[in-house]
């Protein structure tokens, strides 16, 4: 608590502003979790003119944005894929994804199971059988940050099939 605190006196004082009193500092440093990159980003923006709670907001934003999409950056192809099938899909089945995908099943559950592990999705079970989704969160963060276009295409044009398929089949019967 102290190192972080220290830094935050220091960061404003190499920024040519006096220190701050203890609890403004202990404010700055117990919100940003001690991370030192974000007592930077938040101290950056608050001289910049925003107040600490707009200046706090912000850096979580950034920082969370970074850290997705860090993540996001180490995930293969084909979990990328599945991430955004997932996405366009909603709530999809395994069949689902692999079949919008025209990807392998064992590929696709080895993909899922990474995902899971990493929180980016989630395995929901429900009197239809087992789905896919993604939290709110990561939904947010991947509709403004879209992996694959041409695959966000691709599903969509899947899905808009499949229910054209199943509209036509509905009106033989």
């Amino acid at each position: 608590t102290q190192g972080a605190t220290n830094l935050a006196r220091n960061y404003f004082a190499s920024k040519g502003h006096p220190s701050s009193d203890g609890d403004f500092l202990e404010k700055i440093v117990s919100a940003c979790k001690f991370n030192p990159l974000a007592i930077r980003l938040t101290i950056d923006s608050y001289l910049s003119g925003k107040d600490i709670v707009s200046a706090l907001e912000k850096t979580e934003r950034d920082v969370v944005a970074f850290s997705f999409s860090n993540l996001l950056e180490t995930l293969s192809d084909l979990e990328n894929k599945v991430l955004e099938a997932i996405f366009i899909l909603g709530s999809p089945s395994r069949s689902d994804i692999c079949e919008a995908l025209s990807s392998d099943s064992d590929a696709v559950a080895e993909s899922i199971g990474r995902l899971h592990r990493s929180s980016l999705a989630s395995r929901v079970i429900d009197e239809a059988g087992e789905k896919f989704e993604l939290s709110p969160s990561v939904r947010d963060l991947l509709r403004g940050n879209p992996r694959d276009i041409l695959v966000r295409e691709n599903v969509g044009k899947w899905l808009q099939n499949s229910k054209d398929s199943i509209d036509s089949a509905m009106r033989l019967q």
